[in-house]
């Protein structure tokens, strides 16, 4: 097996990627070890470099671990993988890392050490495979999308005091948000009308913050889908206050949950969207997808492994 670690360094905890390469070749696990390691250059190197370490090396296996965030993972599960010659894991570097947060908070230190993920247990998770692309996480329209694209155009800020920045462009995004008329269908059953934000959630956070429900989990087999229609501006910042304080009391009864397992989504009269795939934007007018259930390796510290499956059990359980 060829170990690839691909390191962001722009990833948002930058303190985190310094002297990264260095300390990957000084883990004694990895002695001996076919290890590949490459710095991305921009958004989406990180589907060129996997793919092109693949055509070079067509039968060797691969462990694949991603130093950064959300983002670029999204960009490797876009590459050409054979899952069945494939294992991958994140490192933990960028802002958000929403990957890795249905394990739990406290779980991300976990993360941190990659003697622990390299030594890890694979679990088979659950990705949702679209007409542009897969994701890990999340799929939205709205009010989100353009939050990141407020981020990204004041992006400069963020070397002051990049919390801030977030919030800024929070404010923004949601005091200027007007709901927009879409045509939904999720397992063919139609939920058009105007909507302020649409989530397909496969994980349970959204942006590092909105907590979206502990029923929301990657290995289910199913799309969880939140659609927050048309509202005054007091019922929406009152709605995203409780995904983001994690009270389901503060969320409008206006706001719909709807599980399945295939969706397409489209702007009225062909009306170009701008659509968040695992925190990175694309525009486009349509949009489809289906979840493709229990098929990613994906490797996660042994403890981590085990308290996960012990609470997915209890849960269960209480069904």
């Amino acid at each position: 097996m060829t170990y690839l670690f691909i390191i962001n360094p722009f990833a948002g905890k930058s303190t985190l990627s310094d002297n990264l390469r260095e300390n990957i070749q000084s883990i004694e696990a990895l002695k001996n070890k076919e290890v590949l390691i490459f710095n991305s250059e921009y958004p989406g190197h990180e589907t060129v470099l996997v793919n092109q370490v693949m055509r070079f090396l067509p039968e060797e296996d691969f462990f694949i671990c991603i130093c950064a965030g959300s983002g670029s993972f999204h960009h490797v599960l876009n590459a050409n993988l054979d899952f069945n010659k494939i294992k991958t894991a994140i490192f933990p570097c960028g802002e958000t890392n929403d990957s890795l947060r249905f394990f739990g908070n406290k779980a991300l230190t976990h993360f941190e050490d990659i003697t622990k993920i390299i030594s890890g247990s694979t679990l088979y998770l659950d990705y949702i495979k679209t007409s542009s692309g897969n994701a890990f996480d999340t799929i939205s329209w709205g009010y989100s999308a353009k939050i990141i694209n407020f981020h990204q155009k004041l992006s400069f800020l963020s070397i002051f005091n990049p919390s801030l920045l977030w919030f800024i462009a929070f404010f923004f995004g949601i005091i200027t948000d007007k709901a927009q008329r879409y045509e939904i269908s999720i397992d063919n059953k139609k939920y058009d009308g105007h909507y302020h934000e649409i989530i397909c959630a496969n994980g349970n956070t959204q942006g590092g913050a909105l907590f979206l429900g502990d029923d929301v989990t990657p290995d289910d087999g199913l799309i969880n889908f939140i659609l927050i229609p048309k509202m005054n501006i007091f019922s929406l910042i009152k709605t995203v206050l409780g995904f983001y304080l994690r009270n389901p009391k503060l969320l409008s009864k206006k706001v719909l949950r709807v599980t399945g397992k295939t969706f397409s989504v489209k702007g009225k009269d062909g009306k170009q969207l701008q659509i968040e795939l695992d925190g990175e934007l694309k525009t486009m007018p349509e949009i489809c997808g289906e979840i493709i259930a229990n098929k990613l390796p994906f490797v996660v510290p042994k403890d981590i492994a085990e308290k996960y499956i012990n609470k997915k059990r209890k849960a269960d359980e209480k069904k």
